[in-house]
């Protein structure tokens, strides 16, 4: 079992998968019942950390305005396919938001 102080996600989450508004996260590999949902518009930024044990050395870190989550990918390309997925939609959101403002249709006003 795992140790319920675990700071790692993917020692609790056995299977993630990145949709565009949302990373969903699920107990084991069968189930179809979501057991968190993290929408991708409280994401501020996805990051590549240092090994957070021997046997878990190719990882990342989600950060949000609240709270920060790290998994660990079986291998490095792995990593980096999944780093890659989240700086793509990061900066497509942003790019996104960026053309929303300048268009003058923004509900945040700029200070």
């Amino acid at each position: 079992s795992t140790p319920s102080n675990s700071s790692a996600a993917s020692d609790v989450y056995k299977r993630q998968v990145l949709r565009p508004r949302n990373l969903i996260l699920y107990k084991n590999e069968s189930e179809y019942t979501a057991s968190f949902i993290l929408p991708l518009a409280s994401i501020v930024n996805v990051v590549d950390i240092d090994a957070i044990s021997k046997t878990k050395v190719h990882c990342m870190q989600i950060i949000t305005d609240e709270k920060s989550y790290r998994f660990c990918a079986h291998d490095e390309e792995s990593l980096v396919h999944c780093l890659g997925t989240f700086k793509s939609l990061l900066a497509k959101r942003k790019e996104l938001e960026a053309r929303v403002s300048v268009s003058g249709q923004g509900t945040a006003a700029a200070s």
